[in-house]
């Protein structure tokens, strides 16, 4: 990209890494797909040569009956230029893809387009189609290097090179082979980056490489993909800044694929409780963003407490609520909740209806899609949800920690009060307790920092609600504050609440009074 002043290319690598580094954020993937027979992770090592960032790409994309196609690419060249034909690659190629269902296919029409994309000739890619069900791998090393097997016993090995060359070199063939794939066993994709922090750290690339695998199958289960693609490129960085992007994405068979959870709970609130922690369990071997989890678990508890207070209104006794997840063959999540009691509908579709209905827009607008069923025996709600296993991308041998649900907790910092945990129809009272609390019967000004609260359902919010118009008709008010990316703010921001981002925190805290 040539600059007034005469600047070399040098100078414009130098000037265009901020560009780059963000282009990357936005065009490489946030997640990977969610399987029941295969766990996949992946990372991306930023390089600390700005001039020769840019062109390392990777991606997954299901292919039903519980097939997963695994893909790590490399497009020529360097910054802006290498995102954007990168970029272009991945776009295609997942299209092919998702149309065809054959690596074959779609990497001779990724060639065909590349022939008429100069600056992305000579790029090379790999593309694994993992077959669980099968214990199999088909795929296809077009100029790229192979896949290394990791297997739960005995020495990793590298699988054979399919023989296919680069994209846009006109050999037009690309044929694929295909290996066994057991039990526990695990295949790593990885960039050319990889092989040279191995050349440097030992002389002999391949051999290091499957060295530093061996060394990560300490751990067992998901924890084996995870430590291939954190572990593993610092084990071969040791200290020393890798020049260029280092991507890697492995996927592991699972012995068993994972099972369905099935629940016959009583209709109370003690249910709300128990399906959160069997959901958790769950979801665990999934290992979902934060994001993902909170959605899903708040649609999930947005529904049960709709049970649990209108189903069986009327009613002497309590009813049932059943409860089942699973993990679909197109790596969605799909979760039914059911129960034998009457569905009232209601005419208002606004987003904080005063007739109730927003725990149902709340699930809505949380998944991907959600479905009523009304029956003289009952109501079935069903959701649809396509959760991602998140990403790891940094410069440096930092891992992303996980959100940890916790019991609520209250306590003041800098004059805020701060809640942690989940806030649902188990802890309403106790949120309108503190609420009035905070703000003396709603005659004082109060701020209420919901950063840290784990679960923020649709009572919680009508009880805000109901607090925040008791302050405004004594001429007070309530002020919510959420930290961007928080569970707190994914819901206030859905039901139109106000909020603002909080303040330098505070390293002062004290308990709540009271």
């Amino acid at each position: 990209m040539a600059r007034a002043g005469g600047s070399t290319p040098g100078d414009d690598a130098q000037g265009d890494a901020p560009l780059v580094a963000a282009a990357l954020d936005v065009m490489l993937p946030k997640g990977l797909s969610i399987l029941a027979g295969v766990d996949l992770a992946a990372s991306c090592v930023v390089g600390a040569d700005p001039k020769r960032r840019g062109g390392d790409w990777f991606d997954s994309v299901p292919l039903g009956g519980g097939r997963v196609a695994a893909i790590v690419g490399d497009a020529p060249g360097t910054g802006l230029p290498a995102v954007a034909a990168m970029s272009q690659l991945r776009s295609v190629l997942v299209a092919s893809l998702l149309r065809t269902g054959d690596p074959q296919t779609a990497l001779i029409e990724l060639d065909a387009y590349t022939a008429r994309l100069p600056e992305a000739r000579a790029a090379t890619v790999v593309v694994a189609v993992l077959d669980p069900a099968a214990g199999e791998v088909t795929y296809c090393t077009a100029g790229h290097p192979p896949p290394l097997v990791v297997p739960a016993g005995g020495e990793p090995r590298f699988l054979e090179p399919s023989g296919a060359g680069p994209l846009g070199w006109g050999s037009r063939s690309f044929p694929t082979l295909t290996a066994t794939w057991a039990a526990d066993e695990a295949l790593l994709l990885y960039s050319d980056g990889l092989l040279e922090s191995a050349a440097r750290a030992q002389g002999s690339a391949t051999v290091t490489l499957a060295a530093a695998a061996d060394v990560c199958r300490d751990v067992t289960g998901v924890g084996l993909v995870d430590s291939l693609v954190r572990r593993l490129p610092m084990l071969l960085i040791d200290g020393h800044p890798n020049s260029n992007d280092l991507t890697l994405v492995a996927g592991r068979r699972r012995p068993e694929p994972l099972g369905d959870l099935q629940l016959d709970l009583p209709a109370t609130g003690e249910a709300l409780i128990t399906a959160r922690g069997e959901l958790d369990a769950w979801l665990a071997p999934l290992v979902l963003s934060a994001i993902d989890a909170m959605s899903l678990q708040h649609a999930v508890g947005e529904l049960l407490a709709n049970v649990v207070q209108h189903a069986y209104s009327g009613r002497p006794t309590r009813g049932r609520v059943r409860l089942s997840a699973r993990v679909t063959d197109d790596a969605t999540v799909e979760v039914e909740v059911q129960d034998d009691g009457t569905w009232r509908p209601t005419d208002s579709h606004d987003l904080l209806p005063v007739d109730g209905g927003r725990g149902l827009n709340l699930a809505r607008l949380l998944t991907d899609q959600l479905q009523l069923i009304e029956g003289p025996e009952g109501t079935t709600v069903r959701l649809v949800f396509a959760p991602q296993r998140p990403v790891s991308m940094y410069a440096a041998p930092t891992l992303i920690q996980s959100r940890h649900r916790r019991a609520l907790k209250a306590e003041v910092r800098s004059g805020a009060l701060a809640l942690s945990g989940p806030l649902d129809l188990n802890v309403a009272d106790d949120l309108r307790q503190l609420l009035g609390r905070a703000s003396l019967g709603s005659t004082r000004d109060a701020e209420v920092d919901l950063s840290d609260v784990d679960v923020l359902d649709s009572i919680a919010v009508q009880v805000i609600l109901d607090a925040q118009q008791a302050s405004e008709g004594n001429g007070r008010s309530l002020t919510l504050v959420a930290a961007r990316g928080t569970p707190a703010q994914q819901v206030l921001d859905l039901v139109r609440l106000p909020y603002r981002a909080p303040s330098s925190p505070s390293s002062l805290t004290e308990d709540f009074p009271g």
